[in-house]
């Protein structure tokens, strides 16, 4: 069965919008039908003289659904792409979110991954607020005249995400034991250097004695 009226005019728009068009302003221009308009382009049907009001109530409500139509499909193309560029978005973000899990998680589980700045509590000690945040937990400190509001990292671990004062606690207490061993060795060298040098002191008192014995008996 041919298309006629609307449906012809919507499958023409999607075909050929440049004859739609030129039918389109041929039925507002006259007030004929979408078939009279098409079948004028077409040579079929003579232009009419006059505007005919036959039917143009009916034909403008037709029009009007129509154009509503095109609009709702336009506007769920629109929200389509935007939904699927979302979902997109949410699964790279969903990735990002479960690599950082995956390192707070042993910030907080394994010692040798504990930072310097946490304290036993689970306190972090880079940082302060000077009045308590709502809805974290918190610790109060007076220090220098002032309180002072540290937040407990253990309980809300996503403070340390992209923090840049983390660093390795076993790292720095494994600095401090070779700083302290090297000043033990260091202290251990200065003794034997100062032996060394009393001791060669005394020989050297020794071979001088000796010397003044030995003219002594030339002389002699």
């Amino acid at each position: 069965m041919p298309l006629r009226g609307p449906q012809l005019a919507y499958y023409m728009k999607k075909r050929n919008p440049g004859l739609y068009q030129k039918a389109r302003e041929l039925k507002e221009r006259y007030g004929v039908t979408w078939d009279e308009a098409f079948a004028i382009l077409r040579g079929e049907k003579p232009l009419p003289t006059q505007a005919s009001s036959t039917g143009s109530g009916v034909q403008s409500t037709l029009d009007e659904v129509i154009r509503r139509v095109e609009a709702l499909e336009k506007r769920v193309s629109e929200l389509g792409k935007f939904y699927t560029d979302l979902m997109a978005t949410n699964t790279r973000l969903n990735s990002v979110v479960n690599m950082l899990s995956v390192g707070l998680d042993r910030r907080f589980r394994f010692k040798e991954y504990y930072c310097v700045s946490m304290d036993d509590e689970g306190y972090c000690k880079a940082f302060y607020w000077r009045s308590p945040l709502k809805g974290y937990k918190m610790k109060e400190v007076v220090e220098g005249g002032e309180r002072r509001y540290y937040v407990n990292v253990k309980e809300h671990k996503w403070v340390c995400a992209l923090c840049p004062r983390y660093t390795l606690k076993h790292l720095v207490d494994s600095l401090d034991s070779l700083k302290l061993r090297l000043e033990v060795l260091e202290s251990q060298v200065e003794q034997l250097q100062q032996a060394m040098a009393q001791e060669s002191g005394g020989e050297l008192e020794k071979l001088r004695g000796s010397l003044e014995r030995l003219r002594r008996e030339l002389k002699l």
